[in-house]
């Protein structure tokens, strides 16, 4: 029959723990670890924040254009602008001639942030025939 001492774990030789030095190492390696992943996480938000904003942007300004270029006749486009959505955007369009009398050059132009950040499309928009 076995004992059950023998199953019981034996008493380390000097089992002091960890000292206080190597605690605070331990530590500071945590510290600068979860710093630098800090760092990269707020990063990658910032990232996809603005590739949003510019998603967005392009979506608004593809819209307008696409709706600038099914107004018939082209002569009666004009020059304007709005502020879509909640007002983050500022949405103008610019309406130049084009290489025909019956054509005109539209470009839509979608900034953010103060005007930091922009998007412009460009097309040609013709009436029928031409």
């Amino acid at each position: 029959m076995v004992s059950q001492e023998s199953f019981l774990p034996k008493p380390l030789k000097n089992a002091r723990g960890y000292s206080l030095v190597e605690l605070m190492v331990g530590v500071a390696i945590f510290t600068i670890a979860m710093t630098a992943i800090l760092t990269m996480v707020l990063s990658s938000i910032r990232g996809n924040a603005s590739s949003q904003r510019m998603t967005e942007g392009r979506f608004l300004a593809q819209g307008k254009l696409e709706e600038l270029l099914n107004v018939r006749p082209v002569a009666s486009l004009a020059n304007d602008g709005d502020a879509p959505d909640d007002g983050l955007y500022q949405r103008r369009w610019t309406i130049t001639a084009g290489p025909t009398a019956s054509s005109r050059w539209v470009a839509v132009e979608v900034s953010w942030d103060g005007g930091d950040h922009k998007v412009t499309l460009r097309s040609l928009a013709r009436d029928a025939g031409s």
